[in-house]
């Protein structure tokens, strides 16, 4: 693998981020022949214009994990782009553009560096498609979108043939006979996880209300958590033992947490849209930023838009005038209560945290795994389980799917500070001639 300079790009979807890279290491597996091309982004500075880190985010340590990317991924990024560009039947120009925004073989690039140069491709095509049909479900019924997985998981398996002028029914038999005929026995470990991650897509428990420790555990299955490490292993062609599955499982669910958490921070206001939009059951809200604010009884809104971004810091202001007007402090304990509650910035500060907490964990959990069984297949899964916990939160921060230009909001953002100022100014000369 020859080397880069430091200057060079990854292009990102549609976005240019230039990384700077120390030079490429190889990582080798001592048990197998395979040797695997990997490189160290040190750092993505400068960001893309448009990328603006929320303050909810930047006030936040930052990860203790180092993000590896794939050494193809530009490659990669190219094949499976033009693949789904030429074959799925987009609506339209705009919906093209998002696609490309998403960017989701970056994304499986930074979950699978380590990846055999012959899986990577086939890997990116799956996840892929999973994200195109995960946005089709959104418009459907629970009942619906189950018929449509059950039908998607039985082209997956072979069970049937494919229609070939249906897209999604010849991809997904087609990716599946792939992954088989490179690796069946891998590919077959999969086809469970699958099962269960796509049966969790459609489930009535989505639906019910749930508190945060029993909605993580659920969770674990709508992401696909068992799918991602279970692809992992095909992707690197690492084979374990299922006594080397069973010690690893305190670090599985580590990882499912701090991925699932990451996923849904970063995901919100994109849900938060979907759910407002579309009454469909497939398009419920569930997410652990939502659950943290109704704990604390703030209001779910899309705090994304530019009415919003107008409108919360004017309602605490106005609540503080009100709070002078109905009596001064300590007069009106209901909205002081209202003052104090915690806000949707601050639950996704908070569950940011709690990913911190769980990389140190996961580091100690690490020793423990190790102690009782020091493999390279499982030090190589280890390494996986890290890079997926990196991967996603790289990507989650750059995809369009979660992000907009800031300047999109511009003219929302004057407004936003400049009122409440001003409004400031007005409460604090009322209450110096109060009291």
């Amino acid at each position: 693998m020859t080397g880069h300079d430091p200057s060079s790009f990854i292009v990102i979807g549609t976005v240019t981020a230039n990384i700077s890279f120390l030079s490429p290491c190889c990582v080798s597996d001592a048990d197998t022949d395979h040797t695997y091309g990997v490189e160290l982004a040190t750092n993505l500075a400068p960001t893309p214009s448009w990328l603006n880190l929320p303050s909810w985010y930047t006030a936040v340590e930052a990860t203790r994990l180092t993000p590896v990317c794939h050494s193809r991924v530009k490659e990669v990024n190219d094949e499976v782009n033009s693949y789904f560009l030429e074959n799925w039947p987009f609506p339209n120009s705009k919906s093209q553009k998002g696609f490309l925004g998403s960017d989701f073989t970056s994304c499986m690039c930074y979950n699978y560096p380590e990846a055999l140069d012959d899986r990577i491709g086939v890997a990116c095509r799956l996840i892929t498609l999973l994200f195109l049909v995960d946005d089709l479900l959104d418009h459907m019924s629970l009942e619906d979108g189950r018929l449509y997985n059950k039908k998607v998981m039985a082209l997956m398996k072979g069970d049937v043939l494919p229609d070939r002028s249906v897209a999604v029914e010849w991809m997904s038999y087609d990716i599946w006979a792939e992954m088989r005929a490179l690796d069946s026995r891998l590919a077959g470990e999969v086809v469970e996880p699958m099962a269960d991650f796509m049966a969790a897509q459609t489930e009535k428990e989505r639906l019910k209300k749930m508190g945060m420790e029993e909605y993580l555990e659920w969770r674990g299955r709508d992401v696909g958590a068992s799918l991602v490490t279970a692809l992992g292993r095909f992707a690197m062609g690492l084979v374990m033992s299922a006594e080397e599955l069973a010690l690893v499982e305190p670090l599985d669910r580590i990882w499912f947490r701090h991925v699932s958490v990451m996923n849904d921070v970063w995901s919100y206001d994109k849900e938060v849209r979907q759910s407002q939009k579309s009454q469909e059951e497939g398009a419920v809200l569930r997410s652990s930023v939502a659950i943290l604010c109704e704990e604390t009884q703030v209001a779910v809104q899309d705090p994304s838009s530019s009415l919003s971004h107008l409108l919360q810091p004017l309602l605490s202001h106005l609540l503080l005038l009100l709070h002078y007007l109905l009596g001064g402090p300590g007069k009106n304990k209901k909205l002081e209560r209202r003052r104090s509650l915690l806000s949707v910035e601050d639950a996704k500060r908070i569950l940011t945290q709690r990913c911190r907490d769980w990389e140190d964990e996961h580091k100690a959990v690490e020793k423990t795994v190790v102690a009782k069984r020091d493999s390279s297949a499982i030090r190589q899964y280890i390494r996986g389980l890290e890079h997926q916990m990196s991967g996603n939160e790289i990507w989650s921060t750059t995809t369009l799917r979660y992000a907009a230009p800031s300047r999109q909001h511009a003219p929302s953002y004057c407004m936003a500070y400049l009122l409440p100022c001003l409004l400031s100014l007005f409460v604090l000369v009322l209450s110096s001639t109060r009291y």
